[in-house]
């Protein structure tokens, strides 16, 4: 990535594309923290979408992929608008040149 990443950036992805994600992840520069959010289980009455929300919000940037599950799934199409919305710097990352 040769744009200026911000220091700490939220990493979208659909879980089934660990191996590209770890490869983003290596591939950032020092000095930019990645924040991936684990994957959870929560009761019926909770809501997985508001520790989802601090998560991203309490980064400076998101990184999300394109391609593989990434392309379909809802929750990285749902953290990049949010993140637009919040006016925090996204970027894409393409899961063929990782």
């Amino acid at each position: 990535m040769s744009t200026q990443l911000p220091p700490k950036c939220f990493i979208s992805h659909a879980y089934a594309d660990g191996i590209a994600r770890d490869s983003l992840i290596k591939s950032l520069p020092s000095g930019v923290e990645a924040v991936v959010f684990p994957p959870i289980t929560v009761q019926p009455d909770q809501f997985v979408s508001n520790r989802l929300i601090e998560s991203l919000l309490s980064c400076d940037g998101l990184i999300y992929l394109a391609g593989g599950a990434s392309d379909s799934s809802f929750w990285v199409a749902f953290e990049r608008d949010y993140a637009l919305r919040a006016g925090k710097q996204v970027f894409l990352a393409d899961l063929s040149k990782l």
